[in-house]
């Protein structure tokens, strides 16, 4: 005679087995490591895009300065800025813009802002986004970043035909490597 358990979950009979149901540890490793694997290869594109969305913004950005740069030469016959200089001589001005003469508001500061006024408020220091010159309270100094964060060098000549230009770092974060977006090219 054989002997019968019964189990509310299932009938034990001596020498029968039910197979095994779920997934063995190995199969659940593996399917982790997958899951893993595709994470990154997204995480990795996503950077890429954003990366190259950050240059895009940056050069859009600068674009927008310098035209207001050049319409302000074109207003006043001057440039930003109160020196000749090289981008190659470390030596870096602000953007200084005339605010007043006399005590009186110029149109030529007023379009500049105008202008400027259309960009994201990120590219602009959010800290210091504009200051009066320390040396002369009739200027206005402007800082501009780009989207990582990481000023916007302007220095007064030096571009094209002795123009002023803008200098930001590019992927790598440093200034004076190839990879420099420049409003010159």
């Amino acid at each position: 005679m054989k002997h019968e358990f019964r189990n509310p979950h299932r009938l034990l009979t001596t020498g029968y087995r039910l197979p095994a149901t779920g997934f063995t540890l190995v199969e659940l490793l593996i399917v982790i490591a997958i899951i893993v694997l595709l994470a990154a290869i997204g995480i990795g594109v996503g950077y890429r895009l954003t990366s190259a969305a950050d240059v895009e913004k940056t050069k859009a950005n600068m674009a927008i300065i310098m035209t207001a740069v050049n319409d302000y030469y074109d207003q006043t016959g001057e440039y930003p800025g109160n020196k000749d200089t090289d981008p190659g001589s470390g030596e870096i001005y602000e953007l200084r813009i005339r605010r007043e003469s006399g005590g009186a508001v110029l149109a030529s500061y007023t379009r500049f802002v105008e202008k400027v006024g259309s960009l994201d408020t990120k590219a602009f220091n959010k800290d210091n986004p504009t200051e009066p010159d320390p040396g002369n309270n009739d200027f206005t100094i402007f800082h501009f970043v780009d989207p990582s964060g990481r000023v916007i060098q302007y220095f007064p000549s030096g571009g094209l035909g002795n123009a002023p230009i803008l200098v930001a770092p590019g992927d790598d974060g440093l200034y004076g490597t190839d990879d420099d977006l420049r409003s010159d090219k």
